[in-house]
C-alpha cells in the first residue's frame, strides 16, 4: 500500500468553504448545518486542516475553554472514508 503524506497546519477562516463542501459526503449524511462558519472565524488557531497532493485530507475544529484553559473541546472532525488510519 502506498502511503500519502499529509501536511497538517492551523486552520484559516477561508478553509470553511472547502470543509463544508465535503463534510456531508465524508460523514455519509447531512451534517454541515452543525458546522457554521463562526467556528472557523473565531477558533481557527485551535483548529487543524490536513492537506495532501489532492487537497483537503481532513480537519479538526476545536477550541480551548475560556474558563479552563487546560481543557479543549473538539466540535467536529472529518476525514474521507477512503483514509486508512493504520
Amino acid at each position: 500500500m502506498r502511503m500519502t503524506t499529509v501536511e497538517v497546519r492551523a486552520a484559516r477562516p477561508e478553509d470553511y468553504d472547502d470543509i463544508v463542501s465535503v463534510v456531508d459526503d465524508w460523514w455519509g449524511r447531512p451534517v454541515s448545518a452543525g458546522l457554521p462558519q463562526l467556528f472557523l472565524d473565531h477558533f481557527y488557531t485551535s483548529s487543524r486542516v490536513g492537506e495532501d497532493h489532492r487537497g483537503l485530507a481532513g480537519f479538526l475544529v476545536a477550541f480551548l475553554s475560556p474558563a479552563r484553559p487546560d481543557v479543549g473541546y473538539v466540535h467536529f472532525v472529518g476525514i474521507p472514508l477512503c483514509v486508512s488510519l493504520g
